[in-house]
């Protein structure tokens, strides 16, 4: 019996000490993830930190800058910006077309760490989003901690908000 004991007790602790072992990334328990996503057509600034955007699809979208929680990116979304908010825009990202010369065509550039989270990316800035049904995880494919952390490195982002890259 004291047997038996003994070895539920050691168990417990390998199982504890094992997923304490894992690796990890700070990701937010809240998590944010887009209910609308589009290329930002016009800004029209309004009264206070008032914005309106018309995206490229036809929705319009307005953030009070006062109330709105920036999640990446400034919260100033230019024209050719990505944009991502929720249905209320409480919060709001916006992703620039990436620079980089290699860089995929319509690639908007996301440089955050992130964690596997099967259809999704949890991402540390608090982002979620869905990959790409393609996505590659570039240089990341070796990993099998499902951690994508590497410094410099970046996701790409299409325009539909899905995670196409990391790394490329």
């Amino acid at each position: 019996m004291i047997q038996l004991r003994l070895r539920a007790v050691f168990v417990s602790l390998s199982a504890i000490l094992v997923s304490a072992c894992q690796p990890t990334l700070p990701v937010p328990a809240t998590l944010y993830t887009p209910e609308v996503v589009g290329l930002v057509a016009t800004v029209t600034p309004g009264a206070g930190r008032i914005t309106t955007f018309a995206l490229a699809h036809g929705a319009m979208v307005t953030i009070d800058g006062a109330r709105a929680t920036v999640i990446k990116g400034s919260g100033n979304a230019s024209v050719g910006d990505l944009l991502l908010t929720d249905n209320t825009s409480s919060w709001i990202s916006s992703l620039r077309l990436s620079s980089i010369t290699d860089a995929p065509a319509g690639c908007f550039d996301l440089p955050n760490a992130g964690v596997d989270d099967g259809d999704y990316i949890k991402f540390t800035s608090g982002l979620r989003l869905r990959k790409a049904v393609n996505f590659d995880p570039g240089i990341a494919r070796e990993n099998t901690n499902g951690l994508f952390d590497y410094p410099q490195i970046t996701f790409c982002v299409d325009s539909t908000g899905a995670v196409t890259t990391y790394g490329w």
